[in-house]
């Protein structure tokens, strides 16, 4: 079947003439190309060709949009008139008066799709600004990282949790509802797989009544605790990121007043948005103990803990990396 790539529509938003005129020298900035398209790293792919293009035909770019006198604005998104298929929306701005003066458009299923057209695209618009272009030095190499804030090795983070629970076995009481935090490091090895573990610590207690004078006892401890997460990463339009886990928790109590078993089973969901120069990230997860807690010095007393961990933190990107 025949690909669909138009230019849908050049429409003039100002008058102009290609006659001849004066030849003041102008300057362009490209904004790095925002929504989404099939892929994340789509955005960077059509930010480059704008940024080849314009370099190929010798234009003066600058590095700003306040040193410009024009600007290239490049969105992607979804082409509501058939499924698979998305459009390359680019305009250019007079940055003097905010208008757009000119606009296009390319419908593709693939960015190889746009490859005959591309060039004829940003030719079109390019001439309706009167002059000519000269070449400078200071040609920007990459977009803006704020556009990609998802594409880095390692994360950093900072949370906070409240984990209650409830007990099952010999304690039929609902567990000390406690708060937990802790710091992590999240290494994305793949673009869509990431491992992420840390340190956590937190209070762990259970109430026992006594068989004999049935009063109740809080019994508690310190208890850190150690993940390991293996997370799959999505990437939805250009602020979120998702991250549905599973994995382990190593169990630590310090006082050992409370006995946890060493593994619990973990699984749960992640939702970062992008916040300043991180992401605010909001998780909910639930923990199952591979084995029974017993308490120190009471007899006849074992169970299983069941926990939610619903938890708030921020956490910050280090070292870029290239999603080819």
């Amino acid at each position: 079947m025949r690909k669909n790539i138009l230019v849908l529509a050049l429409l003039f938003c100002g008058g102009f003439s290609l006659a001849a005129q004066s030849h003041p020298d102008v300057s362009i900035y490209v904004a790095p190309v925002t929504g989404r398209g099939g892929k994340s790293e789509e955005n960077s792919l059509f930010y480059n060709q704008l940024i080849y293009e314009l370099t190929d035909q010798k234009i003066n770019m600058a590095k700003t949009q306040k040193g410009a006198e024009y600007s290239l604005i490049g969105r992607l998104s979804p082409y509501t008139g058939g499924a698979g298929q998305y459009v390359f929306h680019l305009e250019l701005q007079n940055n003097k008066t905010r208008e757009i003066t000119v606009e296009g458009e390319l419908l593709y299923e693939t960015p190889d799709d746009t490859n005959q057209l591309f060039s004829v695209l940003v030719t079109s618009l390019l001439y309706t600004i009167p002059g000519d272009y000269i070449a400078v030095d200071n040609i920007p190499t990459e977009p803006n990282k704020d556009s990609d804030w998802r594409n880095n090795w390692l994360y950093l983070g900072l949370a906070a949790k409240w984990t209650p629970g409830v007990n099952v076995g010999t304690v039929g009481r609902s567990n000390f509802l406690g708060f937990q935090g802790g710091i992590s490091a999240e290494f994305h090895f793949l673009n869509f797989l990431s491992f992420e573990t840390g340190l956590e610590g937190g209070l762990n207690g259970v109430k026992i009544k006594s068989t004999t004078t049935g009063k109740e006892t809080d019994y508690y401890d310190l208890l850190i605790e150690v993940p390991l997460l293996l997370k799959y990463v999505f990437k939805p339009g250009s602020n979120l990121m998702l991250e549905p886990y599973t994995g382990l928790y190593i169990n630590f109590p310090l006082v050992k007043t409370i006995n946890p078993p060493l593994l619990s089973f973990i699984l749960g969901f992640q939702c970062g948005v992008k916040a300043g120069p991180g992401a605010v990230f909001l998780g909910l997860g639930g923990t199952m103990d591979i084995g029974n807690t017993t308490v120190r010095n009471v007899s006849n007393v074992s169970y299983h803990r069941y926990n939610i961990h619903l938890g708030l933190g921020y956490k910050y990107g280090l070292f870029q990396r290239e999603i080819k």
